[in-house]
């Protein structure tokens, strides 16, 4: 029994320490791609890059709690809120959402990992790595107001962590 106990602590201690409870990303977008609704039909296009900044814990308002650390053998989650924003764009501290670090030592995936979910967008970026980005949502009608639909988008690219 033993045995099983120090196994556990060893694999434990290889996963990487948890990150601060407030910090930034800067995201870089290498490729962004999608469709863009042009007289009443959607037309696939590519996008010019942005940068993004993705903000974790300070001001940040989410309807959820935060900082619920759920702590497993091979990974470990924490809760945390974040703010996805262009960069240039306003900061809103309501326009927040819930956010899932994740932490692991699984040799095929990062160790660290930041995923947010709105209703609208998708953002799941390793920390000081590969990002990805979707806006998709829920504008289905045939014949929207004034023939106007939000783009549907795809975006990769790159992150870096603030220090």
């Amino acid at each position: 029994m033993s045995t099983l106990f120090a196994a556990l602590a060893a694999a434990a201690a290889l996963l990487p320490p948890l990150l601060p409870s407030s910090y930034t990303l800067v995201c870089q977008v290498e490729q962004s791609t999608g469709y863009n609704w042009q007289a009443g039909n959607w037309s696939r296009t590519n996008f010019k890059p942005d940068s993004y900044i993705v903000q974790i814990g300070g001001e940040n308002q989410c309807k959820s709690a935060v900082g619920t650390v759920t702590d497993y053998t091979s990974v470990k989650f924490r809760e945390v809120c974040g703010n996805l924003r262009k960069i240039g764009s306003e900061y809103l501290k309501f326009m927040s959402m819930e956010c899932l670090e994740s932490y692991g030592n699984v040799p095929e995936q990062a160790p660290r990992i930041v995923q947010c979910h709105s209703s609208e967008e998708t953002f799941a970026g390793a920390v000081d790595g590969w990002f990805h980005h979707t806006h998709i949502h829920g504008q289905v009608g045939a014949r929207p107001r004034n023939d106007e639909k939000d783009s549907l988008y795809v975006e990769v690219g790159k992150c870096s962590l603030v220090k």
